[in-house]
């Protein structure tokens, strides 16, 4: 592979593929890291343990390191919490897709679509259409 992040990224898929539990997927216009922190803050209040993104790593690169760090330190969550960012990149729909790809959400969370980021998708029209499918 040509590619060092798509590379990574097949990683990832695959030790998600292994890692078989579910997935949360937060996405909207506002509102994702907010809403992936209470998600993982009552479901650790269950005894499960939680992996969630760091920070903001919720982009093509930050999403399979996360996954790889589950492995690396030893951890094995039995949730995943991921806010999937949709817009704030060029090319939005290709790399919301390649997300989704690398560990599918089992629940998916569209939190709210609001007018922003429309320099890539133009429209609020635009903006609702990128749902996942």
């Amino acid at each position: 592979m040509d590619d060092a992040i798509a590379a990574l990224q097949t990683l990832a898929r695959k030790v998600y593929e292994q890692w078989g539990h579910p997935v949360v997927g937060i996405t909207g216009s506002a509102g994702k890291t907010t809403t992936k922190e209470l998600t993982a803050h009552v479901l650790a209040g269950t005894g499960r343990r939680i992996l969630k993104s760091e920070r903001n790593y919720n982009n093509g690169l930050g999403l399979p390191l996360s996954v790889l760090q589950m492995v690396s330190r030893g951890r094995d969550p039995k949730i995943m919490i991921w806010p999937y960012s949709r817009w704030e990149c060029p090319r939005p729909r290709t790399r919301f897709d390649r997300l989704v790809q690398i560990t599918p959400p089992d629940i998916g969370v569209e939190l709210l679509v609001a007018p922003v980021h429309l320099e890539h998708l133009g429209t609020i029209e635009n903006v609702a259409a990128m749902r996942p499918s």
